[in-house]
């Protein structure tokens, strides 16, 4: 069976450090945000030529922001979520905990 996009998402993301997290930029001095790490992880070789990370990041982007407003009414995605802490459910201090709990969320719900 193949995997969703969160639970692929989740895989690729889980394991990199609280701290290669920031937030607003996809990659800045080796670290990035959520969206940006999906990308890296995604093609570890480097992007298709042409293809920006906004659209290596797109179906997931997507994904998320079809949950959130599934679930809460809201119009945000996991980029909100990544770089504050106003999205219902997803206040954790940390980047990585609030993107990783909606992965979760995500998984639960079937995306």
């Amino acid at each position: 069976m193949d995997k969703t996009i969160a639970q692929e998402a989740l895989e690729l993301l889980e394991p990199i450090p609280a701290k290669e997290w920031i937030e607003s930029n996809y990659e800045e001095d080796g670290l990035s945000c959520a969206l940006g790490w999906y990308a890296r992880k995604k093609y570890p070789k480097g992007l298709k030529t042409g293809q920006s990370f906004y659209d290596a990041s797109l179906p997931l982007r997507t994904a998320s922001e079809e949950f959130i407003h599934s679930k809460y009414n809201l119009y945000r995605d996991i980029a909100d979520v990544n770089n504050d802490t106003n999205t219902n459910n997803y206040k954790q201090k940390t980047i990585k905990n609030r993107v990783i709990a909606l992965l979760k969320d995500m998984i639960k719900a079937g995306y």
